[in-house]
């Protein structure tokens, strides 16, 4: 499809990957509650590692993986940390458990203020009438997952 529809490296990356952490989970945190934010956050683990990699030398352009840019990012760090807070059944201070929390809940408003910016500050007739960007989403939302199911 990247020859066909012209794709761009970002083009290809949004075909590829969603980011199922911004509204996902805390769509999943309202709906379910927080005993399933875990099972579902399992999928956050490959999506970092994939994006920092597969999805950084797409848009880059290299094929050479910096392992100290993906060891060191910080949504690995936070990632591992978690794992081995879970794992060892550390428990947080009250102090810092309330404010994970409350920093937790914010994730999902956060995220639809800055695309409700995002969309205000973009050129709406013109991504109504791309037709890169319906081909791009008929992509992402038919026949990716299409795809994958045979």
């Amino acid at each position: 499809m990247k020859k066909p529809l012209k794709l761009d490296a970002v083009d290809r990356c949004n075909l590829i990957y969603s980011n199922v952490g911004n509204l996902a989970l805390p769509l999943i945190n309202m709906i379910l509650r927080s005993e399933y934010v875990f099972y579902a956050s399992a999928l956050q683990i490959p999506f970092n590692f994939l994006i920092w990699t597969h999805g950084n030398s797409i848009i880059s352009g290299t094929k050479h993986l910096h392992f100290k840019k993906i060891v060191f990012n910080p949504n690995i760090i936070a990632l591992i940390t978690g794992l081995l807070l879970v794992l060892f059944h550390i428990r947080l201070p009250d102090v810092i458990d309330t404010a994970m929390e409350s920093l937790g809940s914010m994730v999902g408003p956060c995220s639809m203020l800055v695309i409700g910016i995002v969309i205000t500050k973009s050129d709406l007739r013109r991504i109504i009438t791309d037709r890169k960007a319906y081909a791009i989403a008929l992509g992402r939302l038919i026949v990716m997952p299409r795809a994958c199911c045979f």
